[in-house]
Protein backbone atom coordinates (compact mmCIF):
# COMPACT_ATOMS: atom_id res chain seq x y z
CA UNK A 1 0.00 0.00 0.00
CA UNK A 2 1.18 3.52 -0.90
CA UNK A 3 1.89 5.98 1.90
CA UNK A 4 0.22 9.22 0.70
CA UNK A 5 1.46 11.20 3.68
CA UNK A 6 4.97 11.15 2.18
CA UNK A 7 3.63 13.31 -0.69
CA UNK A 8 1.80 15.71 1.62
CA UNK A 9 -1.60 14.15 0.79
CA UNK A 10 -4.24 12.77 3.07
CA UNK A 11 -5.38 9.24 2.55
CA UNK A 12 -8.75 10.26 1.20
CA UNK A 13 -7.47 13.14 -0.99
CA UNK A 14 -7.74 12.06 -4.66
CA UNK A 15 -7.13 15.14 -6.89
CA UNK A 16 -7.62 18.88 -7.49
CA UNK A 17 -10.60 20.83 -6.31
CA UNK A 18 -12.78 22.85 -8.64
CA UNK A 19 -11.36 26.12 -7.27
CA UNK A 20 -7.81 24.94 -7.93
CA UNK A 21 -8.76 24.09 -11.52
CA UNK A 22 -10.38 27.53 -11.99
CA UNK A 23 -7.13 29.17 -10.88
CA UNK A 24 -4.77 26.87 -12.81
CA UNK A 25 -6.55 27.00 -16.18
CA UNK A 26 -6.21 30.79 -16.82
CA UNK A 27 -2.58 30.66 -15.73
CA UNK A 28 -1.92 27.84 -18.19
CA UNK A 29 -3.75 29.74 -20.96
CA UNK A 30 -1.71 32.91 -20.29
CA UNK A 31 1.55 30.97 -20.35
CA UNK A 32 0.53 29.16 -23.56
CA UNK A 33 -0.49 32.42 -25.25
CA UNK A 34 2.84 34.01 -24.31
CA UNK A 35 4.73 31.08 -25.82
CA UNK A 36 2.69 31.20 -29.06
CA UNK A 37 3.16 34.98 -29.37
CA UNK A 38 6.90 34.63 -28.81
CA UNK A 39 7.16 31.95 -31.51
CA UNK A 40 5.13 34.09 -33.93
CA UNK A 41 7.49 37.01 -33.31
CA UNK A 42 10.54 34.81 -33.91
CA UNK A 43 9.10 33.53 -37.22
CA UNK A 44 8.16 37.07 -38.30
CA UNK A 45 11.64 38.39 -37.53
CA UNK A 46 13.20 35.44 -39.33
CA UNK A 47 11.08 36.08 -42.45
CA UNK A 48 11.99 39.77 -42.54
CA UNK A 49 15.65 38.92 -42.04
CA UNK A 50 15.62 36.38 -44.89
CA UNK A 51 13.83 38.85 -47.19
CA UNK A 52 16.44 41.50 -46.37
CA UNK A 53 19.30 39.12 -47.18
CA UNK A 54 17.70 38.26 -50.53
CA UNK A 55 17.23 41.96 -51.37
CA UNK A 56 20.85 42.76 -50.45
CA UNK A 57 22.18 39.86 -52.55
CA UNK A 58 20.11 40.86 -55.60
CA UNK A 59 21.35 44.47 -55.46
CA UNK A 60 24.96 43.39 -54.89
CA UNK A 61 24.92 41.04 -57.89
CA UNK A 62 23.41 43.75 -60.12
CA UNK A 63 26.02 46.28 -58.99
CA UNK A 64 28.85 43.79 -59.56
CA UNK A 65 27.93 43.25 -63.21
CA UNK A 66 27.25 46.92 -63.95
CA UNK A 67 30.49 48.02 -62.26
CA UNK A 68 32.56 45.49 -64.21
CA UNK A 69 31.05 46.45 -67.56
CA UNK A 70 31.09 50.20 -66.88
CA UNK A 71 34.80 50.11 -66.01
CA UNK A 72 35.46 48.52 -69.42
CA UNK A 73 33.23 50.94 -71.33
CA UNK A 74 34.20 54.18 -73.03
CA UNK A 75 32.45 57.37 -71.91
CA UNK A 76 31.49 58.13 -75.51
CA UNK A 77 29.77 54.72 -75.73
CA UNK A 78 27.43 55.03 -72.72
CA UNK A 79 23.95 55.66 -74.06
CA UNK A 80 21.72 57.45 -73.70
CA UNK A 81 23.97 60.24 -72.47
CA UNK A 82 22.31 62.54 -70.01
CA UNK A 83 23.16 64.33 -66.79
CA UNK A 84 19.71 63.71 -65.35
CA UNK A 85 18.36 60.54 -63.79
CA UNK A 86 17.23 58.21 -66.57
CA UNK A 87 15.25 54.99 -66.48
CA UNK A 88 16.78 51.83 -67.87
CA UNK A 89 17.85 50.54 -70.46
CA UNK A 90 21.52 51.39 -70.13
CA UNK A 91 23.91 50.55 -72.98
CA UNK A 92 27.67 50.14 -72.48
CA UNK A 93 30.18 49.45 -75.27
CA UNK A 94 33.92 48.79 -75.53
CA UNK A 95 36.61 46.97 -77.51
CA UNK A 96 38.70 44.34 -75.76
CA UNK A 97 42.46 43.85 -76.16
CA UNK A 98 41.96 41.82 -79.35
CA UNK A 99 39.84 44.63 -80.82
CA UNK A 100 36.55 42.70 -80.53
CA UNK A 101 33.51 44.90 -79.98
CA UNK A 102 31.40 44.29 -76.83
CA UNK A 103 27.93 45.75 -76.34
CA UNK A 104 25.96 45.24 -73.11
CA UNK A 105 22.41 46.44 -72.54
CA UNK A 106 20.89 46.47 -69.06
CA UNK A 107 17.10 46.61 -69.02
CA UNK A 108 14.26 46.04 -66.59
CA UNK A 109 11.81 43.33 -67.66
CA UNK A 110 8.58 42.55 -65.82
CA UNK A 111 7.15 39.03 -66.04
CA UNK A 112 4.18 37.89 -63.94
CA UNK A 113 4.51 40.96 -61.74
CA UNK A 114 8.19 40.33 -60.95
CA UNK A 115 10.75 42.77 -62.35
CA UNK A 116 14.22 41.50 -63.20
CA UNK A 117 17.36 43.25 -64.36
CA UNK A 118 18.46 41.65 -67.62
CA UNK A 119 21.92 41.85 -69.12
CA UNK A 120 22.10 41.32 -72.89
CA UNK A 121 25.65 40.97 -74.19
CA UNK A 122 26.74 40.92 -77.81
CA UNK A 123 30.38 40.07 -78.55
CA UNK A 124 31.51 40.85 -82.07
CA UNK A 125 29.05 39.47 -84.59
CA UNK A 126 27.81 36.66 -82.33
CA UNK A 127 24.17 36.36 -81.33
CA UNK A 128 23.19 38.31 -78.20
CA UNK A 129 23.11 36.40 -74.92
CA UNK A 130 20.53 37.51 -72.35
CA UNK A 131 20.85 36.73 -68.64
CA UNK A 132 18.63 37.68 -65.71
CA UNK A 133 21.17 38.93 -63.19
CA UNK A 134 18.87 40.23 -60.43
CA UNK A 135 15.25 39.75 -59.39
CA UNK A 136 12.81 41.78 -57.28
CA UNK A 137 14.07 45.04 -58.78
CA UNK A 138 11.87 48.07 -58.21
CA UNK A 139 10.87 49.23 -61.70
CA UNK A 140 9.91 52.70 -60.46
CA UNK A 141 12.32 55.13 -62.13
CA UNK A 142 12.60 57.05 -58.85
CA UNK A 143 14.17 53.96 -57.22
CA UNK A 144 16.13 52.28 -60.02
CA UNK A 145 17.86 54.62 -62.45
CA UNK A 146 21.20 55.84 -63.75
CA UNK A 147 22.78 59.12 -64.76
CA UNK A 148 25.95 59.93 -66.66
CA UNK A 149 27.53 63.37 -66.74
CA UNK A 150 30.27 62.49 -69.22
CA UNK A 151 32.73 61.52 -66.48
CA UNK A 152 30.97 59.45 -63.80
CA UNK A 153 28.24 56.88 -64.22
CA UNK A 154 25.89 56.81 -61.22
CA UNK A 155 23.57 53.82 -60.93
CA UNK A 156 20.97 53.32 -58.22
CA UNK A 157 19.09 50.05 -57.86
CA UNK A 158 16.41 49.11 -55.35
CA UNK A 159 15.26 45.54 -54.68
CA UNK A 160 12.03 44.91 -52.78
CA UNK A 161 11.40 41.38 -51.48
CA UNK A 162 8.39 39.95 -49.68
CA UNK A 163 4.67 40.40 -49.38
CA UNK A 164 3.45 41.23 -45.88
CA UNK A 165 7.05 41.17 -44.62
CA UNK A 166 8.33 43.42 -47.44
CA UNK A 167 11.90 44.70 -47.18
CA UNK A 168 13.75 47.03 -49.59
CA UNK A 169 17.45 47.52 -50.17
CA UNK A 170 18.88 50.40 -52.20
CA UNK A 171 22.48 50.77 -53.33
CA UNK A 172 24.16 53.48 -55.37
CA UNK A 173 27.21 52.86 -57.54
CA UNK A 174 29.57 55.57 -58.81
CA UNK A 175 31.95 54.36 -61.49
CA UNK A 176 34.34 56.16 -63.82
CA UNK A 177 34.63 54.44 -67.22
CA UNK A 178 38.05 54.03 -68.79
CA UNK A 179 39.28 57.05 -70.71
CA UNK A 180 41.39 55.47 -73.45
CA UNK A 181 40.30 53.24 -76.30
Amino acid sequence: MVDFTAFGLKKDQKGLTFIELLIAMPIAVIIGAAIVMSLAQVFSTNTRSQNHLVAVKQVEVAMHYINRDAEMSYPSKITPRTGAATAFPLTLEWYDLTNVHHRVVYSLVTTNGLTSLQRTETIGSASPVTTNIARYIDANSANSFYSFDGTTLVVQITATVGGSQSVSETRTLNVVPRTTQ
